[in-house]
């Protein structure tokens, strides 16, 4: 099964170097763009347990199928919300 996810649950399994219990349990972790450009911007800023998180993921865009009404909770969210 794969899955796509924004920023914040990224972060917080890279914060408690457990990024690999995403993998196990959901395969591949698509992250759209946005996304993928904060953790990089969260790289770049010094937070350097971002910086096993690239092997993680597949970059998909997914734009054009219209975007679900979720609140946006960081500029990343709404790329996660295409529905």
């Amino acid at each position: 099964m794969s899955v796509i996810t924004n920023t914040t649950v990224i972060i917080n399994f890279a914060a408690i170097g457990r990024l690999e219990l995403l993998r196990r349990l959901f395969g591949a972790i698509h992250l759209p763009t946005e996304v993928y450009a904060e953790i990089l911007d969260g790289q770049a800023e010094g937070y350097s347990f971002l910086n096993k998180s690239g092997a993680l993921v597949v970059l998909s865009e997914l734009s054009g199928t219209g975007k679900s009404s979720l609140v946006q909770t960081s500029p990343g969210s709404p790329g996660c919300c295409a529905g």
